[in-house]
């Protein structure tokens, strides 16, 4: 529990190892299970990682908390499963691009929160994608591009709307 780093040089150790056996059979077999394990380790220590960047974002401290969203994508990156990967990096990409936009980066804010909305359509994630509609929304308006704010907060409000609608 917890142990996310550690687990990681763990799995590590038994690549190297499995690059040694000499049945194909087995050594894929094995590999298949580290990678499998790896990846829950990564996903698991991203959270953990995105989580310390949000209280760390509460404080105040933007600057540390952009640190942890960039360590987080990082993470993420090295997942080996593409479905698993996107999981992690959308947040991840949200979350970095929400530093950016507080740090008034804004041509940064938006090329992290493209990237977040682009996965959340891949992976289907209509809640998500209206958050991240309303992020660059946000960074739109703080950059006086109000008609192109409009337009992503209203697509954003078609699509939150239709929760809405399904809760009643």
């Amino acid at each position: 529990a917890g142990h996310y780093r550690s687990a990681l040089t763990k799995v590590d150790e038994c690549l190297t190892i499995c690059g040694t056996i000499k049945d194909a059979g087995k050594r894929n077999q094995i590999e298949g299970h580290a990678n499998q394990t790896g990846d829950a380790a990564r996903t698991n220590l991203a959270a953990e990682v995105l989580d310390a960047g949000n209280a760390l974002n509460r404080k105040g401290e933007g600057r540390l908390a952009r640190g942890k969203y960039e360590e987080a994508l990082e993470i993420g990156l090295a997942i080996a499963n593409a479905n698993t990967r996107k999981k992690v990096l959308g947040p991840a990409h949200g979350s970095l691009g929400g530093a950016c936009r507080q740090a008034r980066q804004y041509d940064q804010a938006i090329t992290h929160h493209e990237a977040a909305l682009a996965i959340a359509r891949e992976v289907g994630n209509r809640w998500l994608e209206g958050k991240e509609l309303v992020n660059l929304g946000n960074v739109y308006n703080q950059m006086g591009q109000y008609e192109k704010g409009a337009a992503s907060h209203a697509a954003a409000r078609a699509i939150h709307g239709k929760f809405g609608k399904l809760q009643k």
